[in-house]
């Protein structure tokens, strides 16, 4: 499995996370094997080996934390799987490998299918506040595949994927979960944002499209500016949420609902039928399309035109 590294934190590529969808099946089998235990909490069904002599002083530790977490990613993604339709609670499984990640996800169709996979190896050494912004990051993303059905999006747009689950999902764990990486308390403000973001890309003397974000993402090794691809990720999710921190952004439900309705669209083998219908979405809920493919560069670039979506982004953190 390939995993993406990233600043303190470690993240998987969005290809990890499509393969993690294959494990569903076997996720729901973890409270039935021998081989795990059960720590049930109010927003998670927490799975552990009891073999490991310190999974459950883990899963007792990171409890305080879980409901906040969980409530960071549900303030962006406004998806709850607490209701009856969704079957409860979602499952984390605690696991210690050298796999190169804090950990991953698996979506399912509903709660009961759906599970965040911690690695105590890496987080062992970090306090539990970390852990617990790395469960509202993995959990935004399993909302976002669940409320977009994302998992079955063309593989033909998968820079456009990679850029808004993952911006959705930084901006959930790092700004609304609050537990950032400068500081063990509070969020990270959009002018906090803004300010790295004009710092990274001047000194790289770049700036990103969200096609571009996603791509240098997804595949670090293959760019040298992946440090300003996060920072636009987190700008990104700050811009498309509107800022908001106590509850779902009305434009960003709409789009997901939006997505999720040209799912057949955004399933197609085409590439321009799945981008189009992309953009199409950001059209009918933002007034603009997204231009997410394009490139805005302002007055002295190659474009003028500021009737996208992605330039009035430009123009709020890069200016």
């Amino acid at each position: 499995m390939s995993l993406h590294r990233s600043g303190r934190y470690k993240w998987p590529r969005v290809i990890a996370l499509l393969v993690c969808f294959l494990l569903v099946f076997t996720t729901v089998a973890y409270g039935a094997a021998p081989n795990y235990s059960l720590y049930s909490t109010p927003y998670y069904n927490i799975y552990y080996k009891p073999a490991d002599a310190n999974a459950l002083t883990y899963a007792r530790g990171i409890e305080s934390y879980l409901p906040k977490a969980y409530n960071a990613a549900l303030s962006v993604i406004g998806y709850d799987y607490r209701y009856p339709s969704q079957l409860g609670k979602l499952n984390l499984v605690l696991y210690n490998e050298k796999d190169g990640a804090y950990g991953y996800m698996s979506p399912g169709r509903n709660a009961l299918n759906s599970c965040v996979f911690l690695n105590t190896n890496y987080l062992k050494s970090e306090p539990y506040a970390a852990w617990g912004n790395t469960i509202a990051h993995e959990t935004a993303h399993i909302m976002f595949f669940n409320y977009a059905k994302a998992d079955r999006w063309s593989p033909a747009i998968q820079s456009q994927l990679t850029f808004l689950t993952e911006a959705l999902a930084w901006y959930a764990g790092d700004c609304v979960y609050g537990w950032a990486d400068h500081k063990a308390s509070g969020t990270m403000s959009a002018s906090y944002i803004r300010s790295q973001v004009k710092y990274y890309s001047q000194a790289m003397d770049k700036t990103f499209t969200w096609a571009q974000t996603g791509a240098a993402y997804q595949d670090p090794k293959a760019h040298s500016d992946a440090v300003l691809a996060i920072w636009n990720l987190r700008a990104a999710g700050s811009y498309l949420t509107d800022d908001l921190r106590g509850a779902p952004s009305t434009k960003l439900r709409n789009l997901l609902t939006t997505l999720r309705l040209k799912e057949g669209q955004l399933r197609s083998d085409y590439g321009s039928t799945a981008l189009n219908a992309f953009e199409d979405s950001f059209k009918a809920v933002y007034g603009k399309y997204a231009n997410s493919a394009g490139q805005f560069t302002g007055l002295s670039g190659t474009s003028t035109n500021t009737a996208y979506l992605y330039g009035d982004f430009y123009k709020l953190f890069y200016k």
